[in-house]
């Protein structure tokens, strides 16, 4: 299976089983050790993401298939407050894709944090 066809399959807190990419998926920490410790023989098991509803895990998943393509915004420290993100060097993409109700918000950054996905943590963490 070449790199672009393969897949990782997550189950999220709901029970939900999920396909990501390879490319998508590995840009959690968690997840790419996961991989990495399974030799290999990623199709043959889910990984559990007992802290990760589907809902939240879709936003997630949206945000690193974007990134697989597209650089990840450098954050220009320290913030500039009273300005839109794309003030702090933030891509337009990624200032849209914040635009979310406060505790969607909040949970991708619980689902970033436990993922261990840094620069989507960071981001986050900058829209607050």
């Amino acid at each position: 299976m070449s790199d672009d066809a393969a897949a990782v399959k997550v189950r999220t807190s709901d029970g939900v089983v999920v396909s990501i990419p390879l490319k998508a998926a590995c840009f959690s920490i968690l997840v790419k050790n996961m991989v990495d410790d399974a030799s290999g023989s990623i199709n043959d098991e889910e990984i559990p993401l007992p802290n990760v509803s589907s809902k939240i895990l879709n936003k997630v998943v949206q945000w690193c298939e974007y990134h697989v393509h597209n650089p990840v915004s450098v954050i220009n420290k320290p913030l500039k407050m009273g300005g839109r993100l794309r003030d702090n060097g933030v891509s337009e993409w990624d200032d849209k894709f914040l635009e979310l109700p406060e505790k969607e918000l909040f949970d991708v950054m619980l689902a970033a944090n436990f993922m261990d996905i840094k620069p989507l943590l960071e981001l986050c963490c900058a829209s607050v």
